[in-house]
């Protein structure tokens, strides 16, 4: 999976101490996800369809972790093929593909979405993750800010709600 560190400038940082470790992650998540299915709609734009399961098997994954080294909350997301789009592959006459043990053949996009990627020696690379995550990162700095400050303005509007 591709990913991309998004670091804040110290005024985010400041204001994302002083909220809970579960509220701060609850507000990363919602911001790190915005941006990153921006990336994802762009990657599905750009990558080759021999037969649609990599495009389909596109998606974004989010990994929290109450514990770091910088107090807690962090948050990472990452973009890539997802678990569970597997397909048995099929002849032209639609007979089903055997290996030559006589299993069927089957294409799982997590074995070769690196491959399409950085290429082969037999095979040019078309990359498709690498691009889409060059084409938002103009909007990561102003626009993750943007939506990290209306999180926490909301979170705190939440708590100061609750009493």
């Amino acid at each position: 999976m591709a990913t991309v560190t998004l670091t804040g400038d110290k005024e985010i940082r400041k204001a994302l101490k002083e909220l809970p470790d579960r509220t701060r992650v609850r507000v990363l998540v919602k911001a790190n996800g915005v941006i990153m299915r921006k990336a994802l709609r762009i990657a599905k734009k750009l990558v080759p369809v021999k037969h649609g399961l990599l495009k389909a098997s596109l998606g974004v994954k989010t990994f929290k972790d109450g514990k770091s080294k910088h107090g807690g909350g962090a948050v990472a997301t990452a973009i890539g093929p997802r678990k569970g789009f597997r397909a048995v592959l099929k002849t032209n006459a639609g007979v089903t593909r055997k290996s030559r043990k006589g299993r069927e053949k089957v294409a799982d996009p997590r074995k070769y979405a690196h491959l399409v990627e950085f290429g082969t020696q037999r095979t040019a690379a078309r990359p498709f993750l690498r691009p889409a995550l060059q084409a938002i990162e103009g909007d990561i700095d102003g626009e993750y800010a943007a939506l990290v400050f209306a999180g926490i303005e909301a979170e705190w509007d939440k708590i100061k709600a609750l009493g």
